[in-house]
């Protein structure tokens, strides 16, 4: 499968690529409007959306298709592709959201039906919310910081050892 990290400008309602993997080009620096297509839904709505088999989700593409035709192709910015595969067949679209904000947006694709499933959105889930986890704590120490950095630095002094996670293929 094929992703994408789009980080959120919620003064905007534009997302921005700010990482991807397994595409030919990265990408890094499109956008794309909250509301348009998968992801921009997603991100509009900070609900996840996963579709597992396009034909069968044809009706859903049709009405992004009829948005995108209605705002005049506006919502995808063209100076930077947006990666995507062309015969992209599952997607999941996962909002990452923080302290009632949106953060950013994961996006996953496989070009096969049903490459993209249950599973894969519940530790997407579960990814999300420790990328937001860390995201608010990243800041409130950048707060900090420039608060009082003397105490700052001693917040963010980390002990103990490293956790070494790995994923069995027969899990």
């Amino acid at each position: 499968a094929q992703c994408m990290l789009l980080s959120a400008d919620e003064q905007r309602q534009r997302l921005f690529t700010v990482g991807s993997a397994g595409y030919a080009v990265t990408g890094v620096g499109a956008e794309i409007a909250y509301g348009a297509g998968v992801i921009g839904v997603a991100a509009r709505e900070r609900m996840p959306i996963r579709i597992t088999h396009m034909a069968r989700d044809y009706l859903y593409g049709s009405i992004v298709r009829e948005q995108f035709q209605a705002a005049g192709d506006r919502g995808v910015e063209r100076e930077i592709p947006l990666p995507g595969l062309a015969d992209s067949r599952s997607q999941l679209a996962m909002p990452i959201v923080g302290d009632g904000r949106l953060l950013a947006v994961l996006y996953i694709e496989s070009p096969v039906d049903g490459g993209v499933s249950q599973v894969d959105e519940e530790a997407c889930a579960v990814l999300a919310d420790q990328f937001a986890d860390s995201w608010l704590r990243l800041s409130s120490l950048e707060q900090q910081a420039a608060d009082d950095p003397a105490q700052a630095a001693a917040k963010a002094a980390v002990g103990g050892e490293p956790l070494c996670v790995s994923h069995d293929p027969s899990d």
